[in-house]
């Protein structure tokens, strides 16, 4: 039978090994939630502090954006998109602002750069959003109630506690790398129906045009009054898309000065060389 030594040897054993059987905990943070309307009047508070202050750097309400942060990189169509989701409820991803006693790293936001942008531009008027009766509608066109409702909605948020930059960049890589990004053939919602009918293989062909040229196929409304066929409806777009396409190529750039330098400079070169 194992002396008591012998079982206290084992015992400091198993535990020093199930102690490194496991990664360490470096990444410490709190859950929160917040609404709309407590942004909107977080926004206004911090953009006249930071002008009153005359702070410097980016800042997104009053949350400090890192230079080695990912600028803004959606364009209007995403930001309607993510404006529609909080309308229809969807469940929200949060926002991440760290808090640290150290004062450079305070204050950082260091995820929802895309969402919090796309909602304080819609509140400029920048973008609108569809509404239930199919008309787009920009922030000031909407009733009180209409904005009351919205700014009533919540959001959740987490604050962090990373203590050093190099945290911060490590929990910044881990939150925004490492996935895969779904492709189109996999969404469960199948392709967007532009027209009840068109087939599904007609409105796919049409949501890949979009995805194309970034524009909304035009003339829906003539082929579901009988107006055109969907075959008109299809070379109407594509042949607007060839005719700017064509009279971009056509376009003449206006030569400068210094074009002209570097391409003389450039055959001279080339004739040195024996190109």
């Amino acid at each position: 039978m194992p002396s008591n030594h012998r079982l206290s040897a084992l015992a400091a054993n198993h535990t020093m090994s199930e102690a490194i059987r496991h990664l360490k905990r470096r990444f410490y943070g709190q859950s929160y939630q917040t609404s709309l309307q407590a942004l909107l009047l977080q926004r206004n508070r911090a953009n006249d502090g930071v002008s009153h202050r005359g702070e410097g750097g980016k800042r997104l309400f009053g949350y400090k954006l890192p230079e080695w942060q990912r600028p803004f990189v959606w364009d209007d169509k995403q930001c309607a998109k993510f404006i529609e989701s909080i309308w229809l409820g969807v469940a929200l991803s949060p926002f991440m602002v760290n808090d640290s006693l150290d004062t450079e790293i305070s204050l950082i936001l260091l995820d929802g750069q895309q969402r919090l942008t796309a909602i304080d531009r819609y509140w400029s008027g920048e973008f609108g959003v569809r509404g239930e009766d199919g008309n787009t509608y920009l922030w000031s066109e909407l009733t009180q109630a209409e904005q009351r409702h919205f700014l009533r909605i919540p959001f959740p948020w987490l604050e962090t506690n990373y203590e050093s930059e190099a945290d911060l960049r490590a929990a910044y890589d881990r939150h925004n790398f490492g996935g895969t990004a779904h492709t189109v053939d996999q969404r469960v919602t199948g392709p967007r129906t532009y027209s009840d009918k068109l087939t599904p293989d007609q409105n796919a062909a049409f949501e890949q045009y979009e995805a194309q040229c970034g524009m909304q196929p035009f003339g829906i409304e003539e082929f579901e009054s009988g107006a055109i066929t969907a075959n008109e409806l299809w070379r109407r777009n594509v042949r607007w898309i060839e005719d700017v396409s064509a009279s971009i190529t056509n376009m003449a750039f206006p030569t400068s000065n210094d074009d002209i330098q570097s391409t003389e400079s450039s055959a001279a070169g080339s004739a040195i060389h024996g190109e």
